[in-house]
């Protein structure tokens, strides 16, 4: 994104940097974040293991120490905040509202839970990276950042690569998963959360949205 407070804040980082902190440890992290989705938890904290990983993007990008990394970065931790804060908040409502703690015994809850099951979709399909939601903008600038890496940039986009293909799996589990399909019986009556506990991640899914339309605003 030229000419934008992501370039002004990466020449000022860049400037900044007294040291170069070395990607290898941050890369295993952020290749591996996914992994616990896939490993048997089965809890609400499901919706929040995919989340770790753009804050391994940041770490990993910013020990590349280039200006593209660096945007890629700032991008990230934005879009961190958004997405990562919507999962939690959706995490809080599906266990206050449904009583079950366990995604397998959750299906169906777009029925009732409109409101919630969009902004948990739009949430994961800006973790997936899909636009025309911010977290599309934060994966091109982390693609360009491997790509003009100093050292093994293809190895790295490879690897960049494979990691948002498991970002993807993950995100139609959490997005799709719990709210779509015939729906379960729970331990209580499902229904739509109160306005307080819906309006906040509604109101991030939307500001991704926002800025994934207009990044220049940003």
């Amino acid at each position: 994104i030229p000419n934008t407070r992501f370039s002004r804040c990466a020449q000022i980082i860049a400037a900044r940097r007294s040291a170069v902190v070395s990607p290898c440890p941050s890369s295993v992290a952020w290749g591996l974040a996914p992994f616990p989705r896939f490993a048997g938890v089965t809890d609400a904290r499901c919706l929040l293991f995919g989340a770790n990983t753009p804050c391994n993007r940041v770490r990993f990008t910013r020990g590349l120490g280039t200006k593209a990394a660096l945007e890629a970065a700032i991008a990230y931790l934005i879009i961190h905040c958004l997405y990562k804060a919507a999962l939690f908040l959706v995490a809080g409502i599906i266990d206050h509202e449904t009583g079950p703690r366990n995604v397998k015994q959750l299906c169906g809850l777009a029925y009732a839970m409109p409101l919630t099951a969009g902004a948990t979709v739009l949430a994961a399909l800006s973790m997936a990276g899909l636009p025309p939601l911010f977290g599309f903008i934060g994966k091109e600038l982390f693609y360009r950042a491997t790509l003009e890496a100093p050292l093994a940039a293809s190895l790295l986009t490879v690897a960049a690569l494979l990691t948002n293909v498991l970002l993807v799996v993950s995100a139609g589990m959490v997005g799709f998963g719990p709210f779509f399909g015939k729906q379960r019986v729970t331990a209580k009556k499902v229904h739509e959360s109160p306005f307080g506990l819906w309006i906040g991640p509604v109101f991030l899914a939307g500001l991704g949205i926002f800025i994934g339309l207009f990044p220049d605003l940003l």
